[in-house]
């Protein structure tokens, strides 16, 4: 017996055992497995058993697949109590609906909450037309297609619970999702019981922990911060740990400057090794992004007891959690020069840099721990489960769009399965998002004057504090 037959035969008997919990405290968390790293899968870590200490039930509801969604090989690396594996072989949205409508059967769930996976939504609004379901939608960026999916989803969202203060402003005024139904529940770290002793030497390390890309993370940014660094005369090195398909631009850029002894490459760093392999490591940590909802790295730095020189990336603003000469040090998006003079000030003042990275750890321990997170989380799904779930409903444009998928049935998917194999058809390589989509719309359907209205909501808080002086 294999491990993956191992494994659905014990979720199959932990479904027939659910029949005698609460129906009430059962949730069904639906996310990719495509996707091992990263700030989502370290919020499901911390997340599911979180959950459980209060008294939840939560399902992890993985998405799988031939070829890309591989559940065994996420468990590998982020084991789970209660697992269910969601298998769509042949990457039609009918067969999707339905896995995840199966899911929602067996477990009994009463809400579903959705992790970048919007079929789980259409599932449960069809589902719902049986008994009641949530159906919420979990949101963990700020890309324009996520909003344009709220859209579409419409009134058969029962919530939305945002990871940033941005992308709740932007689910109310461009997802069109009702205030009373959208939540606010930032991510959070391990916050040790003391703030870690660090030591200056020699050169200053800059850390820059995350993926490596364009346009988001601005990965470009670091090497004109660095010509602005080498002309003032400061020695530092740039030590990365990260991956990401901007990885060989980067060093090619790295090259033309002549820039290769400031800068090292440490790879992948596993979760678990970033505290010695990384944060201890480094003396300021260094972010250039142009968005971003978090980041964990950031929350992870300050907990670590190490300062942060940070854009004033979207979402910064109204989450209002980074305070510039306060608990870190800030610099307009892809402004090299300031950046740069914010890392010579902590390179030339050692009483600055204590300063910062002690009431950054004082900040962490206050407002940015995982026990803080979990407690949100939990508040928010009692406020959820309190109101009564919303009548059967329509997804706007479904008659159209997505009204066939919505109203196969398992037997007319079993059957279609079937004719494809007889005919020797192989399912489709459309990649991870094929096997499952990770959102209804096309980034040109949303995209259109979505930053600068994003940029603008994210000020709301200079300008309301302008005036208030």
């Amino acid at each position: 017996m294999n491990n993956l037959t191992e494994r659905r035969m014990k979720t199959d008997a932990r479904d027939q055992d659910m029949g005698r919990v609460p129906l009430e405290s059962r949730v069904l968390i639906v996310a990719p497995s495509y996707f091992c790293l990263g700030g989502v899968a370290t919020w499901l870590d911390y997340l599911l058993p979180g959950l459980e200490s209060h008294g939840w039930e939560p399902v992890l509801g993985l998405v799988s697949g031939p070829k890309y969604h591989l559940a065994s090989r996420y468990l590998a690396k982020h084991p789970a109590n209660q697992v269910r594996e969601i298998y769509c072989e042949w990457g039609t949205r009918e067969e999707r609906i339905h896995a995840v409508r199966s899911a929602i059967r067996a477990t009994n769930a009463s809400a579903v909450l959705s992790v970048n996976i919007p079929d789980a939504m259409l599932a449960a609004v069809i589902e719902r037309r049986r008994r009641p379901v949530r159906a919420v939608m979990t949101c963990h960026g700020t890309e324009p297609e996520l909003f344009q999916d709220m859209k579409i989803l419409g009134s058969s969202l029962d919530a939305v619970i945002c990871t940033n203060r941005l992308a709740c402003a932007l689910a109310r005024v461009l997802g069109g999702v009702p205030e009373n139904r959208v939540f606010h529940a930032p991510y959070g770290t391990v916050v040790p019981t003391e703030i870690p002793r660090r030591q200056r030497e020699g050169k200053l390390i800059i850390g820059y922990s995350g993926r490596i890309d364009e346009p988001q993370k601005r990965i470009s940014d670091l090497v004109r911060i660095a010509v602005q660094l080498r002309s003032a005369g400061i020695q530092f090195i740039v030590r990365i740990a990260g991956t990401g398909p901007a990885e060989e631009q980067l060093k090619r850029l790295i090259a033309e400057h002549k820039l290769e002894n400031c800068f090292e490459f440490l790879g992948f760093v596993a979760p678990n090794s970033m505290d010695t392999q990384f944060y201890q490591k480094c003396d300021v940590l260094l972010v250039t992004s142009y968005w971003e909802t978090g980041p964990i790295v950031v929350w992870e730095a300050m907990a670590n007891g190490l300062p942060v020189v940070s854009s004033k990336y979207i979402g910064s603003g109204l989450e209002r959690l980074l305070q510039d000469d306060e608990n870190c040090l800030l610099f307009e998006i892809g402004d090299a020069e300031q950046a740069a003079l914010q890392l010579q000030r902590f390179a030339q003042d050692v009483l600055l840099w204590n300063q910062i990275r002690e009431r950054a750890y004082a900040f962490a321990l206050d407002r940015l721990s995982q026990s803080v997170s979990v407690e949100n989380w939990h508040r928010i799904l009692l406020n959820i489960q309190n109101v009564a779930p919303l009548k059967p409903s329509s997804v706007n444009g479904d008659s159209e769009r997505y009204g066939g998928s919505l109203m196969v049935s398992g037997l007319q998917v079993q059957f279609r399965n079937q004719i494809r194999r007889m005919l020797g058809r192989k399912p489709m390589d459309c990649g991870s998002g094929g096997e499952w989509p990770h959102t209804l719309s096309s980034r040109s359907q949303a995209e259109s004057g979505f930053w600068n209205t994003a940029r603008e909501l994210d000020q709301q808080s200079e300008i309301e504090e302008s005036k208030s002086r």
